[in-house]
C-alpha cells in the first residue's frame, strides 16, 4: 500500500515545507458548530456496557443492499484502481438512529487518505462531506455524476485522514487512526455519560484559527440526529504547527499486517495552544481531550474498517462486494 502512494509523496514533502494558503475556518463549519444538539441512545435499541448499541445478523441488511447496489451497480460509484486506489471501507452507525453510515477512505500519499461519508435518507444514499474527491464525479452514461449531500455537511474538499502520523511527525494521539477502526473511536462524554462515535481528520493547509497561523489543522467531529437527520457536529477546530525544538521518534504503521517502520525527525509539529507550542502543551492537549472524552475499551467488531484486495479492478470489486455482503440477512 506505502509503494502504491509513491507517487504522491510530494504532497506529503509540501505539508512538512509548511507550504500552503491562509484559509478562513468555513462559514459551513461555524454552523455546523452552532447545530450541537443533545444526542440520547434510542430507548428501544440494547446498549452494550459502552454505550454503543450492539448489531444483530442481518439488522443492517437493507442498508447494505441499497450501498452495494449504487456504489457497485451498474453505474458504479465507487474509485476502483487496484494501481492506486484500493478503498477502505467501513459502515458504523455514527449517529445511532439504526442507519449506519458507510466510510470510505483512499489513498493519496503516504501520510494521508482523502475520506467520504454517507447515509440514507429517504432510501436515497447522501454524502456527508461537502465535496468529493476527484474519482467519485466520474460521469456515468446515465448522465448522474452528483452524488445529493444531506442537510448539513462536513465541509472543505481539501479534508484527509491522517493516517499515519510518524511521516508527519506528529504525535498519534492528537488526531488518532486507529489500525482496526480507522478515524473514528467509541468515546465517552465525561459530563453526559453518552457513548458516541468520535470522528478525527486533518486539513493539509495553513489556517488562522483564533487569530494564529497555523501550519495545518485539526478537527474533531461528532454526529447527532436532529428530526430523524443525521447532522456532523464540529467539536473543536485547531491549528497545527512545527516545533523546531522538540524531536521526533517513532513508529509508522498503517495497517495490522503492515511491519512497522522506525522515523525519526529533528523537528515535530504539536497543537498550538493558546499561540503556543511545545511537547509540554501537547501532553496537556491531549489530556484535557481525554479527560472530557475518554477512549472506551471496545467498540462494535462489525464497525472495524476493510481493506479491498484483488489484482484487477473486477476483483477489486468484487471483494468491495464481498464487504457488504457479510451484513446481508442470514441465508441471503
Amino acid at each position: 500500500m506505502r509503494k502504491e502512494w509513491g507517487a504522491w509523496l510530494l504532497l506529503a514533502s509540501l505539508l512538512l515545507s509548511g507550504c500552503g494558503k491562509t484559509a478562513q475556518v468555513p462559514d459551513e463549519a461555524q454552523a455546523a458548530e452552532e447545530a450541537v444538539i443533545q444526542v440520547e441512545t434510542p430507548t428501544e435499541e440494547p446498549a452494550q456496557e459502552n454505550g454503543i448499541s450492539p448489531i444483530e445478523p442481518g439488522q443492517w441488511a437493507k442498508y447494505a443492499e441499497i450501498y452495494d447496489a449504487y456504489f457497485l451497480g451498474e453505474d458504479r460509484r465507487l474509485p476502483l484502481d487496484f494501481m492506486f486506489a484500493r478503498p477502505i471501507l467501513q459502515m458504523a452507525d455514527l449517529d445511532q438512529n439504526g442507519v449506519p453510515e458507510l466510510i470510505v477512505y483512499h489513498g493519496v500519499a503516504t501520510a494521508m487518505m482523502i475520506f467520504a461519508i454517507f447515509t440514507i435518507e429517504d432510501g436515497t444514499v447522501k454524502s456527508l462531506t461537502e465535496l468529493l474527491s476527484w474519482n467519485w464525479a466520474i460521469p456515468t452514461d446515465a448522465g448522474d455524476c452528483v452524488i445529493p449531500t444531506t442537510g448539513t455537511v462536513i465541509p472543505d474538499e481539501h479534508q484527509e485522514i491522517l493516517c499515519d502520523s510518524a511521516y508527519v511527525a506528529l504525535d498519534v494521539r492528537v488526531l488518532p487512526f486507529d489500525l482496526y477502526y480507522g478515524a473514528i473511536c467509541a468515546r465517552r462524554d465525561a459530563e453526559t455519560g453518552e457513548a458516541f462515535w468520535m470522528f478525527s481528520c486533518y486539513n493539509n493547509k495553513s489556517a488562522e484559527i483564533d487569530g494564529v497561523l497555523c501550519n495545518g489543522g485539526g478537527e474533531y467531529w461528532r454526529f447527532a440526529n436532529e428530526d430523524g437527520k443525521i447532522v456532523p457536529v464540529l467539536m473543536e477546530r485547531f491549528g497545527i504547527d512545527y516545533d523546531e525544538e522538540t524531536p521526533f521518534a517513532g513508529y509508522s504503521q498503517v495497517f495490522p499486517d503492515e511491519e512497522p517502520e522506525w522515523i525519526e525527525e529533528t523537528g515535530s509539529q504539536a497543537p498550538v495552544v493558546d499561540g503556543r507550542m511545545s511537547a509540554e502543551l501537547t501532553e496537556r492537549f491531549v489530556s484535557a481531550r481525554d479527560t472530557a472524552y475518554p477512549a472506551l475499551d471496545s467498540a462494535t467488531e462489525e464497525c472495524k474498517f476493510y481493506v479491498t484486495k484483488g489484482d484487477s479492478n473486477e476483483e477489486l470489486g468484487q471483494d468491495a462486494h464481498a464487504f457488504f455482503a457479510q451484513f446481508f440477512a442470514p441465508g441471503n
